[in-house]
């Protein structure tokens, strides 16, 4: 056998070789990426299930600190969504080649029963009613 030929069979063998690699590495990222997906929507099941629309803030913290889960409370300033919030971390995306880790969060939007002179209000109100719990990602890529 000359020695081009060889050389294009080894082209060849690396070549498939990396193939493969790059095959296995996408299906088991898509396999963790679905596990995660199955995680984040099985914590959010469980806090619809428990906390119901029209719960007080007071009553919805009650539940959270008797479960003693962690909790920031955050105004978000989104259009139609403007206001206090609950933010709990429930997971986070690992880095990428094109994007830094992303946290995973469940969010427990209320609505204000009184009127906010300033934006963003100095506190949440206990009497605040939950509207809505959503998962959010928050993270940066290129």
């Amino acid at each position: 056998m000359k020695h081009g030929v060889k050389s294009f069979y080894s082209m060849q063998k690396i070549t498939v070789f990396t193939v493969l690699v790059l095959a296995a590495w996408f299906i088991y990222s898509r396999v963790e990426q679905a596990r995660r997906e199955t995680a984040y929507r099985a914590a959010l099941a469980q806090f619809q299930r428990d906390l119901h629309i029209g719960m007080t803030r007071e009553e919805t913290k009650k539940y959270l600190d008797s479960r003693k889960v962690p909790y920031q409370p955050m105004y978000w300033g989104e259009p139609g969504g403007a206001g206090w919030s609950y933010r709990i971390q429930v997971g986070e995306e690992p880095a990428t080649i094109i994007c830094k880790s992303w946290d995973v969060y469940m969010v427990l939007n209320f609505g204000s029963t009184k009127t906010v002179s300033r934006i963003p209000p100095d506190e949440p109100v206990a009497s605040d009613i939950l509207q809505g719990v959503h998962l959010k990602k928050e993270g940066t890529c290129l």
